[in-house]
């Protein structure tokens, strides 16, 4: 067996208000994605496909590669979501300072805190991301991905 690692990015977007070119924010080149300076403004997208086929999935972690243009901070909303748009987790994050630093996700070995993840969990895994706070910046990212670790037979 053996262990891939793959990072899943944007493919499509479900619904947004006031978030703008997302669609920059599949590798990291400084074209940036931006959440409108609007508390609330968000942005539900969906990510690309595994490339092969799992025998079992070890854990997924989301990374955002992200700013906000000042010395501030701007509190966003990170929700995982299945494809009816039910909540699986969610985690809430600072977007800060005037260069890109990267934030680390938690890893995640289960779903829902107890039920393995499966193909199409991941496949058909939705982000919202949503504006809670703005302490004097706008909140931009230039690279948000889902790493997923899983087994394939060899």
């Amino acid at each position: 067996m053996a262990t891939v690692t793959e990072d899943l990015v944007f493919s499509s977007v479900v619904s947004s208000t006031g978030v703008t070119d997302w669609n920059n924010t599949t590798t990291s080149d400084d074209n940036r994605g931006t959440i409108a300076n609007t508390n609330g403004n968000n942005i539900i997208f969906e990510l690309t496909n595994l490339s092969q086929t799992p025998t079992s999935i070890i854990s997924i972690q989301h990374f955002a590669e992200q700013q906000c243009g000042a010395a501030a901070t701007v509190v966003i909303q990170h929700e995982f979501l299945n494809s009816s748009n039910t909540q699986l987790y969610t985690e809430n994050e600072g977007y800060a300072g005037t260069s890109d630093s990267t934030i680390e996700g938690t890893t995640r070995t289960t779903s829902d805190g107890s039920t393995a993840w499966t193909e199409n969990d991941i496949n058909t895994l939705r982000v919202k991301l949503t504006q809670l706070a703005n302490l004097g910046g706008v909140a931009v990212c230039d690279h948000f991905f889902v790493r997923v670790k899983y087994n394939v037979a060899d």
